[in-house]
């Protein structure tokens, strides 16, 4: 791919701007355990040790903590389906994601019926809250009034409880035409910068596709090369999911065709049944371990291979520290 120039955005990042959408979702919960300190330093009074190295931390619903606990998965579910049906975080240590623009749709739908169905959870726990925890307290013996000190009320649980599915928004590719009253060389520098950082992000998430490809069809070949196999529905689920976000990937931002092939071979070769069961004839069984073994090689190679776009290295800003803020000014 050749390298873009001073007067427009990268291919690669126009490319994945036009295919591409950035999604989040903000999730809040309630785990229900709780630190009691009297209780931790009496533990450490009696153990001889000083009482910062000692924690106490229990369940406050005792034997109904299992209730709660189905609540919380269903909360936390809609963060790890979200990283499931995204291509790839968008950039690390934030809780944005790459999703596919055509399929956002669908992303949203799915986004969506799981946030019904945790709340849904949440509004038939929160009835029962004040008696499991009525029966609960006692449990706690002695410490059950420091349990008791900081818990929430059955209004306050129900808020700590949330979803917020943010509105997607574009890829923040620029494109210099849109700032014309900025000197052509100042803007150029602009906008070549800000679009090496925005590729390098993109690459951040090709190589994030890859590795959760790779880890998906290893765990298939794991299955199959073992006598006993355990294979497992989600083999097949999970699989397909990060195929289909390899190939994504490929196709929304850099056309490495390399991928593409690979996930052709995933789907042709590996993800051809329609059931687990359908693994276990020696025949197909045999050609399913031989494709994704090479896929697991090709993919290791393909991780390896220098970027297709031609990305520059990161660098410390030339505009300011190069002297040219007059044109600026």
């Amino acid at each position: 791919m050749k390298k873009g120039n001073a007067t427009s955005v990268s291919a690669a990042v126009k490319q994945a701007a036009a295919n591409f959408m950035i999604i989040s979702v903000t999730v809040g919960l309630w785990r229900g355990w709780q630190e009691l300190p009297q209780a931790a330093a009496k533990a450490a009074a009696e153990a001889g040790v000083t009482h910062d190295k000692t924690q106490t931390k229990v369940p406050v619903l005792g034997e109904f903590h299992h209730k709660l606990s189905d609540v919380v998965s269903k909360f936390a579910r809609e963060r790890n389906l979200l990283d499931e049906l995204a291509v790839g975080k968008f950039q690390k240590g934030t809780p944005q994601r790459l999703i596919y623009v055509n399929k956002t749709p669908d992303i949203l739908a799915k986004l969506i019926e799981q946030k019904n169905v945790a709340y849904a959870a949440r509004d038939a726990f929160i009835p029962q809250y004040e008696e499991f925890l009525k029966q609960a307290l006692p449990s706690h013996g002695k410490w059950r009034s420091e349990v008791a000190a900081k818990l929430p009320s059955a209004d306050e649980l129900a808020a700590k409880f949330y979803i917020e599915i943010h509105d997607p928004k574009p890829v923040p590719a620029m494109d210099m035409a849109a700032y014309g009253c900025v000197p052509t060389s100042t803007m150029g520098q602009i906008v070549e910068a800000s679009n090496a950082a925005l590729a390098r992000t993109l690459e951040d998430a090709k190589m994030e596709a890859i590795d959760r490809a790779t880890k998906t069809v290893q765990k298939i070949a794991d299955q199959l090369s073992k006598d006993q196999a355990r294979l497992s529905p989600s083999l097949l689920t999970n699989a397909r999911q990060a195929t289909d976000n390899l190939r994504d990937m490929a196709i929304g931002y850099d056309n490495d065709m390399k991928l593409t092939a690979i996930a052709d071979m995933i789907d042709n070769d590996i993800l051809n049944v329609s059931d687990v069961a359908q693994w276990k004839g020696l025949g197909k069984r045999a050609i399913a371990l031989d494709a994704a073994k090479k896929t697991v090689s090709n993919l290791s190679v393909a991780k390896k291979a220098p970027p297709i776009a031609d990305i520059p290295a990161a660098t410390e800003s030339s505009i300011i520290a190069g002297g040219m803020l007059n044109e600026l000014l």
